[in-house]
This record gives structure tokens, C-alpha cells and sequence, in this order.
């Protein structure tokens, strides 16, 4: 069976939507249309609140200057792009309002668009960011609910499983190399900076960190497998890692989360 490359890897509508959302302005700019939803907010009005909340300001103590560098803002970066993945929506030509998108639904993510946490601007950023590549979301969808480390062959195997739709005893060797140097140079860097992960690069093991989860209905498409790993792959592998016999588990049935210190 074959695998497909990394290059391969089709866009997941994941990247754009946490990639929206890994942004501060954005964020305040989508917390005061759900705020003002569903009846909406006229778009002059929503450039003078950001301009209020991004200079910590009173409404009424905004000057033209900071209302028109809001304006600019809002209509030409931050609004489209919340447009652009469903978020936010045009009721008529002078209003916008919060769509009736699944993120609004999320007990886990609500709270981060309604600013009720803690977590500062810069570690939503990060989370975010890390979160809009679809390999990194299939990195934490393969570490979900273990109870061990995993080697970078062994997590290497399950990601190109998720992402290739198959079992991972059907995943060659040259697939797992491939994947495992990505997850080496560019990802497990990346998810343990943001803490979702810790990656111990000399021992050569990676585990899910237990304080910050994510959700598993973000991590992967419905496509993607969800089964154990057999040991006949595996065994002929063993050069770059793998162990024969190694279940891998998955997230379902897992109730993983965002939990950024909701307050």
C-alpha cells in the first residue's frame, strides 16, 4: 500500500481556522462581535470598540487618529480573515455577526473567544499557531490518552497512519523516516515550546503534556485512522526506532481539551 509524502498533505480547514485565531487582534475583534451577536454590530462601531479595547480606553475617549488605525485594521486584515473561515459573517452591508460556526458550540473554545481565561495574549498566539499546521494536530491526536513516552519512530508511524487513512503496520519504512525528520527539525520543537508536548530529543521520547489538551474533534479529519498498530512493519523497521508489538491508542472516546486556565 502506498503512502503519500508530506508533500502530499492536503490543507486541513483546521489550519486556517487556528491560524484566525492566533492572533490577539483578531481575537478581541471576534470577542466583540460575539458579544454583540446575534443581532450584529455596525462595522464603524465595531473599528471604534477595538480602538477602545486595543488602547484600553473608554469608547468615548477614542481620538480619530486610533479609530481610523482600527478601521484600517479591522476591514482590511483582521475582519476578512474571520470572514474567510466562517466565523463571522455580513448580515447586510454595514453589519457583521458571529456565524453559527462549531467553535461557538465548544465548551473549550468558547471560553477562549469570550475571553473568560487568564492565559495571555502571547500563549494564545503560540497555541494557536501551533495548532493551525495539520501535522501538529495529528501529532497530539496520536499522543492522546497514552500512558508512556513514545519514541520519535513510534509516534512518526501512528502520524502517517492518521494522515495516510491506513493501519500503521501498513506504513513503510521510508514513510516513517520521512515523517520522523519533520517531527525532529519542525514540530515537536514547536508543540513543546507552547507546552502541549514534551519532547525529550536525547532520550528520544515524547509524551502529551496532562495540563493542556486539545480537543479531539480539532485534531484530525474523520478520515483519518484510529487503530492499532501491528508488529510486522514494525520489526522491519527497527533502524530508525520502531518496536515490534507497540499498541497505538487513539483519541476517541477521549474528552481531551483546550484548557488554558478558563477563568
Amino acid at each position: 500500500m502506498s503512502n503519500p509524502s508530506s508533500d502530499d498533505r492536503s490543507t486541513h480547514a483546521g489550519d486556517d481556522l487556528f491560524g484566525a485565531l492566533a492572533d490577539g487582534t483578531r481575537r478581541r475583534l471576534l470577542r466583540i462581535i460575539y458579544e454583540r451577536s446575534p443581532e450584529g454590530i455596525g462595522k464603524e462601531e465595531l473599528a471604534t470598540e477595538l480602538a477602545a479595547v486595543t488602547n484600553d480606553k473608554p469608547v468615548a475617549a477614542v481620538d480619530e487618529t486610533e479609530r481610523q488605525r482600527a478601521h484600517i485594521e479591522c476591514h482590511h486584515r483582521s475582519l476578512p480573515a474571520l470572514i474567510d473561515v466562517g466565523l463571522v459573517e455580513e448580515t447586510d452591508a454595514e453589519t457583521v455577526a458571529a456565524t453559527d460556526h462549531p467553535v461557538y458550540g465548544d465548551p473549550n473554545l468558547e471560553p477562549i473567544v469570550a475571553g473568560r481565561t487568564d492565559a495571555s495574549s502571547a500563549e494564545l498566539d503560540a497555541l494557536f499557531a501551533a495548532l493551525s499546521d495539520d501535522r501538529r494536530r495529528s501529532i497530539l491526536s496520536a499522543l492522546g490518552g497514552r500512558r508512556r513516552r513514545l519514541s520519535t519512530a513510534e509516534l512518526a508511524r501512528a502520524v502517517a497512519a492518521l494522515e495516510g487513512g491506513t493501519i500503521e503496520r501498513d506504513v513503510d519504512c521510508e514513510r516513517v523516516e520521512q515523517v520522523r525528520t519533520s517531527l525532529v527539525h519542525v514540530h515537536l520543537p514547536a508543540l513543546s515550546e507552547t507546552g502541549l508536548v514534551a519532547y525529550d530529543p536525547d532520550a528520544d521520547r515524547v509524551f502529551a503534556e496532562n495540563d493542556r489538551f486539545v480537543s479531539a474533534a480539532w485534531l484530525v479529519d474523520e478520515s483519518g485512522s484510529r487503530t492499532h498498530a501491528g508488529s510486522e512493519t514494525a520489526g522491519r523497521c527497527a533502524e530508525v526506532g520502531a518496536e515490534t508489538g507497540v499498541e497505538v491508542r487513539s483519541l476517541e472516546g477521549s474528552e481531551a481539551l483546550i484548557s488554558l486556565r478558563q477563568s
